[in-house]
C-alpha cells in the first residue's frame, strides 16, 4: 500500500504500512487536506467475475462506505457456421462446422450454442419435406 497526502501535516500510522495485509490505519488529516491510499495487487490468474471492494472510515463513531467494482475484460464471442463440401450425395455423410472464437481479452463463460439439426428438412424425390439427415 502506498499513500500520497497533500499536506506534511497529514500523518498516517506508518507501523501499519505492511505489505499483503488489510488497511487498518489511523490518519490525523490536516485541514483542507486530502490523502489517497494506493492498493496495488496481483489480480488471480483465474479471476473471472467483478472483483468489489468496499472501504470503511470511521470519523466522531459514524461509519462511511465507499465502493468501487473492477469488472473484467468481457469476452468477444462470434459464431461461424459452415459446410465442408459444397455438394452433397444422397445416402452419404456430410459435415457442417459450427466454429465459436473468443476474441476478447476476458473470459467468456456460460456461451450457449444451439444447432438444431433435428429441425433440418430437405426435399425428396417424391416431393415431400423430410428430416435432412437421419444419423448424426
Amino acid at each position: 500500500v502506498q499513500y500520497v497526502a497533500g499536506s506534511a501535516l497529514t500523518t498516517v500510522d506508518a507501523n501499519s504500512l505492511v505489505v499483503d495485509k488489510d488497511i487498518d490505519y489511523n490518519i490525523d488529516l490536516a485541514p483542507n487536506d486530502s490523502i489517497t491510499l494506493y492498493v496495488i495487487g496481483l489480480v488471480n490468474a483465474q479471476a473471472t467475475g467483478d472483483i468489489v471492494n468496499q472501504a470503511t472510515l470511521n470519523y466522531n463513531g459514524k461509519d462511511i462506505l465507499a465502493t468501487a467494482t473492477l469488472k473484467p475484460y468481457p469476452g468477444d464471442v462470434v459464431i461461424e457456421k459452415s459446410a465442408d463440401e459444397r455438394y452433397y450425395q444422397p445416402g452419404e455423410f456430410s459435415t457442417f462446422r459450427v466454429k465459436v472464437t473468443n476474441n476478447g481479452s476476458g473470459f467468456a463463460a456460460d456461451v450457449k450454442v444451439e444447432d438444431l439439426i433435428s429441425g433440418l428438412e430437405v426435399e425428396t424425390s417424391g416431393g415431400a419435406m423430410e428430416a435432412a439427415f437421419n444419423d448424426w
